[in-house]
């Protein structure tokens, strides 16, 4: 597997996905104009607990679409799957914690990776 770039990655993530072009070009306003994908991903995540209840089909498109672009516990990781596992899944709320319903919206293999953090 090719180390896939997660600076592009996230370009897309903000491309499919118009309605965080907000965070994004705070993100950048933020960092002097430098795209972080962690920290970036990360404001996403807050975004996905935040907006659950509000906007569950935005929220939806967007795990799915995290989903697809995530290879999975047991495969290597590249920095694409770094981002995502580190600054996106560890990031979810615990069980325990308010906001935890979002992780019954996890597709397969986030939830696997979400299950090898904290279960």
């Amino acid at each position: 597997m090719s180390n896939r770039d997660s600076q592009q990655f996230m370009r897309e993530l903000i491309a499919d996905h118009p309605h965080l072009r907000p965070s994004y070009k705070e993100h950048l306003d933020d960092n002097d104009g430098e795209l972080l994908p962690h920290l970036l991903i990360a404001d996403i995540c807050r975004w996905v607990v935040a907006e659950q209840a509000s906007n569950p089909l935005r929220v939806l498109q967007l795990l799915s679409w995290l989903e697809v672009h995530f290879a999975g516990v047991g495969h290597a990781m590249d920095d694409v799957d770094n981002v995502i596992a580190v600054s996106f899944i560890e990031h979810l709320p615990l069980p325990s914690e308010l906001g935890a319903g979002v992780v019954l919206l996890l597709g397969p293999k986030m939830k696997a990776q979400y299950e090898q953090f904290f279960l």
